[in-house]
């Protein structure tokens, strides 16, 4: 009895009829299983890496969430600054309401200012046309006069400024009645510069041609403040009038008065009338929409 031939672990038996072969392994099979083994490698690091690129996107769509958050928050503090240069600009540019001349006119407040205007103007032409004549009396060095018109004249350049400045700084209600005070004070005393010689007489026309400067300065801005800026040029020009009147006046009373009450009943009655303007002055009470005085 023959035994059947003995087939090795490493070789594939093939049974064929009666014939008994031996298979060895191919190559073929064997680069297969290798090429799978590498397939299912590279498989899974392609799933490594698709896990890992699918991490990084969404990183990225975080970051972008995170920007489009802090987006969010920049464009929403623009119109918290944007009210507040807004509020801040009202409190700066509010102004009074444009009147018309028509409206101006009409308001009792125009003729208020337009007396005051007129008062003072009688100091200024008093002051302007006299003061020389005045300084005669006790003063008989011409050229002293001259040099004393001349610093006058820098002090009536100086004293629009000032007086600017302080409406401008503070309000119209609040300068005028100085610059009345003011006036009337000197122009009450100024007969006293006789006694006090060439030095008082410099120091008081000077003062006083710097004071009554104020005027030209503070009527306009009162005509500004309470009747507005759209028609000022007409307006202010209403309010001005008061000086055709003023000139002519100031002359006729300095040529007929000034025999009857003399010098020093001159410097009292324009003290008067600077005075006058004072009272009128304290009862013009015209407010701007903030509800201060003007």
């Amino acid at each position: 009895m023959t035994e059947p031939p003995q087939v090795s672990a490493d070789t594939t038996t093939q049974t064929s009829g009666s014939h008994v072969t031996e298979v060895s392994p191919t190559p073929d099979r064997v680069v297969n299983a290798e090429t799978s083994l590498v397939s299912n490698a590279s498989t899974t690091s392609d799933t490594e890496i698709n896990d890992d690129a699918s991490i990084v996107p969404n990183t990225r769509h975080t970051a972008d969430t995170w920007a489009s958050d802090d987006a969010s928050i920049v464009p929403n503090t623009s119109p918290t600054e944007d009210t507040e240069a807004n509020e801040c600009t009202s409190d700066v540019d509010e102004s009074p309401v444009d009147l018309t001349p028509g409206q101006v006119l009409r308001s009792r407040h125009f003729y208020i200012l337009w007396t005051c205007f007129l008062l003072n103007g009688q100091g200024v032409v008093f002051v302007l046309t006299l003061y020389k004549d005045y300084g005669q009396t006790f003063i008989k060095d011409d050229m002293f006069l001259a040099v004393t018109g001349a610093f006058a004249a820098l002090f009536n350049c100086l004293g629009r400024l000032f007086w600017g400045f302080i409406g401008d700084r503070f309000s119209y209600n609040t300068a005028m009645p100085y610059l009345c005070g003011i006036t009337t004070g000197v122009l009450i005393t100024f007969h006293a510069t006789s006694l006090g010689g060439m030095p008082v007489y410099f120091i008081y026309v000077c003062v006083m041609f710097g004071t009554l400067a104020g005027n030209f300065a503070l009527f306009s801005l009162a005509g500004t403040a309470a009747f507005g800026h759209t028609h000022y040029p007409i307006n202010y020009g209403f309010v001005f009038t008061s000086q055709a009147i003023s000139a002519p006046l100031g002359a006729v009373l300095a040529s007929q008065l000034k025999t009857l009450i003399g010098w020093f009943g001159m410097f009292c009655l324009m003290a008067a009338c600077s005075f006058l303007s004072l009272l009128l002055t304290v009862i013009f009470k015209v407010k701007n929409v903030r509800g201060e005085c003007v």
